[in-house]
C-alpha cells in the first residue's frame, strides 16, 4: 500500500508541477526632451557631412603600412617600384600614381631641395672599377673624327689565343687545324665588322 501511494503521489506531482513565475521589475522609460532630440540629430547629421566631405575629397588608399619617418616610407616605395630613381617617382607622384602619403614626401623633398636616402643596392648596381692607370688631361685626348663614307674610318683588333681553338665544322671530314688568333675590322659609317681567323 505504501508503494502505491507513493506511486499515486509520484504522478500527481508530475502532471501539475509547481509553476514559478518571475516578474521583471518594471522600467519606466522616461519620455526625451524636444532639445535634446534636436541636439542628438545635429550631432549625427554634422557627422554624416564630415564623412561625406572625406569621402568626396580624399581618394581610398590600399592598406600600407605606415611608418614613423619618411625616409622609411619612401625606401619602402622605392623597394616596392623596383628601385627607381627619385626623378622617376617624383615623375609618378606629379601624375597621382602613388598615395598620398608618399607624394606629400616627394613634394616636400622638391621643395627643400633634399637628398634622397641612400640605398645599398642601388649604389652597388652602379659601382665599377676605378682606373687604376692615370689619365690624361681632356685636351689632350684625341677623338676621332666621324665617319661619313664606308671605309673611311676602321679600327682594327687583335686576338691572340694560347690554347688553340676547334673550327666549327657541320659537314665533311674533320680538320686537324685549330685558330690561333684571329683579326676584327669595323667600320665606323655603316658599323660593319668582320673577323678574321689565324689557322695554325
Amino acid at each position: 500500500m505504501d508503494c502505491q501511494a507513493a506511486e499515486i503521489a509520484d504522478d500527481e506531482s508530475s502532471e501539475n508541477p509547481p509553476e514559478t513565475i518571475y516578474k521583471q521589475p518594471s522600467k519606466e522609460i522616461s519620455p526625451v526632451s524636444p532639445d535634446v532630440e534636436q541636439l542628438r540629430q545635429k550631432i549625427f547629421k554634422d557627422k554624416e557631412q564630415e564623412t561625406l566631405l572625406q569621402d568626396e575629397d580624399t581618394e581610398v588608399e590600399e592598406d600600407f603600412p605606415i611608418y614613423s619617418q619618411d625616409s622609411q616610407e619612401y625606401m619602402h616605395w622605392h623597394y616596392k617600384l623596383n628601385h627607381p630613381s627619385h626623378t622617376v617617382m617624383t615623375k609618378m607622384a606629379k601624375q597621382n600614381m602613388l598615395p598620398r602619403r608618399i607624394t606629400k614626401i616627394l613634394n616636400d623633398m622638391d621643395k627643400l631641395h633634399t637628398k634622397p636616402p641612400m640605398c645599398n643596392d642601388c649604389c652597388g648596381a652602379r659601382a665599377t672599377r676605378r682606373p687604376w692607370r692615370s689619365k690624361s688631361a681632356k685636351q689632350d685626348q684625341k677623338h676621332l673624327r666621324k665617319a661619313t663614307n664606308p671605309g673611311e674610318v676602321v679600327s682594327v683588333d687583335q686576338l691572340k689565343s694560347s690554347i688553340p681553338g676547334f673550327i666549327g665544322q657541320i659537314t665533311g671530314k674533320l680538320t686537324r687545324q685549330r685558330i690561333v688568333a684571329s683579326t676584327i675590322f669595323v667600320d665606323h659609317a655603316s658599323d660593319f665588322s668582320y673577323v678574321y681567323l689565324k689557322l695554325q
